[in-house]
């Protein structure tokens, strides 16, 4: 596994390091982002919930 993983590593690096970087940052803007609404809605509900009550 690591005589496959070190030769994809070395041609990303070399070919498109530029791509690669910009895809990783906008999945992980992505993924924060769509974990913050989850949280935003959650303790949204949880407020309105003892509100009523």
């Amino acid at each position: 596994s690591t005589s496959t993983s070190s030769p994809t590593k070395e041609n990303n690096g070399k070919n498109g390091e530029k791509r690669y970087t910009l895809r990783e940052i906008i999945l992980v803007a992505f993924c924060s982002l769509l974990t913050g609404i989850l949280l935003t809605t959650l303790v949204f509900s949880i407020n309105m919930k003892r509100r009523m009550r």
